[in-house]
């Protein structure tokens, strides 16, 4: 028997299971319609396949096993997979996750309007090869909108969104791998308004290391500010871009 089970489901549960000989290539194919689990049929024992009103569920047994799930028929190689989130006046806005190097993360920003176009700020996660998510949160202020709190075995704590000012509170949505990102795919035009993650950690989710602040105070580059850093060892030298548009720099 093949040993390679792929589920498809849709909106309405598990539309299709198959047997695989191996996993299938990766080749740039994605879904809006449906999500994926690719698995090897050992790591999936002890699962039980109910069907009810010609829908199909699955119902996972206390110890659950890992069961990743994409956007593709076939998984993409982790370590090429690039991740942005879109800013605008302190909202996210959109992510995009590309798998290629042939792909680009302009297409997701081709579908907000022109005038969001203008105000939209892009930030990319670095996630280097053999590194994996170990945190992921959200710190909420009243007067900065919201941040994304990710902490990473090699890089440590990365800090995405916009300068935070005044009172904020730091939330633990997940803090043991494998980490799985839940966000909405809002209408166009519309923020972002649920980010969250699943993971297999314990009832009470709380950070064991506090991320850090720099400051609380407002910012001599302005409350619109979002930094970005980087340890220097090993660095000997560095470009910087200037963009004549819109003043800002990239290093």
């Amino acid at each position: 028997m093949a040993p390679i089970i792929r589920l498809a489901i849709d909106s309405k549960g598990i539309n299709r299971v198959e047997r695989l000989c191996s996993i299938p290539a990766y080749v740039g194919e994605r879904n809006t319609s449906f999500r994926y689990i690719v698995q090897h049929a050992s790591l999936v024992t002890g699962i039980e396949a109910q069907v009810k009103d010609g829908l199909l569920r699955l119902k996972l047994p206390d110890e659950r096993p890992d069961l990743p799930i994409w956007n593709t028929p076939s998984p993409p190689d982790l370590s090429s997979c690039i991740t942005f989130f879109f800013f605008s006046s302190g909202h996210l806005f959109g992510t995009h996750f590309h798998y290629e190097q042939d792909s680009s993360a302009v297409t997701t920003y081709e579908c907000f309007d022109k005038r969001r176009q203008k105000s939209i700020i892009w930030v990319y996660l670095p996630m280097p090869k053999n590194d994996r998510l170990l945190v992921l949160g959200v710190r909420h202020g009243l007067r900065s909108k919201t941040n994304i709190l990710v902490r990473t075995r090699q890089i440590g704590d990365i800090i995405i969104g916009r300068h935070t000012t005044g009172e904020f509170r730091d939330i633990c949505l997940a803090k043991s791998a494998p980490v799985t990102i839940v966000y909405n795919e809002p209408p166009e035009g519309y923020i972002v308004n649920y980010f969250g993650a699943y993971c297999r950690s314990p009832d009470r989710l709380e950070l064991s290391t506090p991320f850090p602040l720099e400051r609380c105070s407002p910012h001599p580059l302005g409350d619109e500010s979002y930094f970005s850093w980087a340890p220097l060892d090993r660095v000997s030298s560095t470009l910087t871009f200037n963009d004549p548009k819109t003043d800002i720099a990239k290093v």
